[in-house]
């Protein structure tokens, strides 16, 4: 990439008890986050997803099989926000105003945002759980009560 970091898979894990996995990748700018979902649970393609996570869910999308593995649903997010320390190449740098040049703001370490990964993938996990609970709850069924005298 001309203008930033090359992108690249820094952590690839599957998150235990949930059918989830994460991955904190370098995006060009800053540290990117994904949680993934098998092409095939009934949650892949939810368009409207939203969990708790760094400013919340920008990408939703399949795995194109470089940098999001192929048979995988994704939802991103990444940590180039207001607050957070961007790291751009020398090259663009150069075109700042004087006073940007230098980051400024949170500089998010990998293990930090994969922490992050695993606090949304639990967050996320618990929602679902209750969801199929409510969904798959016994309602009380009324007694029949015998023909009118």
């Amino acid at each position: 990439m001309k203008d930033g970091h090359e992108p690249a898979i820094l952590r690839d894990f599957l998150i235990a008890g949930t059918p989830l996995r994460g991955l904190v990748v370098q995006g060009p700018f800053s540290l990117c986050a994904y949680l993934g979902v098998p092409l095939e649970h009934w949650l892949a393609q939810v368009d409207e997803l939203q969990f708790d996570c760094h400013w919340g869910v920008t990408f939703a999308g399949e795995g194109d099989g470089q940098i999001r593995p192929a048979g995988w649903y994704w939802y991103g997010w990444d940590y180039a926000h207001a607050g957070d320390a961007m790291d751009f190449p020398e090259a663009v740098r150069a075109l700042l105003p004087e006073g940007l040049r230098q980051p400024r703001g949170k500089r998010w370490t990998v293990d930090e945002v994969e922490h992050e990964v695993i606090d949304a993938a639990q967050s996320l996990h618990a929602q679902l759980v209750q969801v199929i609970e409510a969904a798959t709850a016994s309602l009380p069924v009324p007694k029949e009560e015998g023909p009118a005298r």
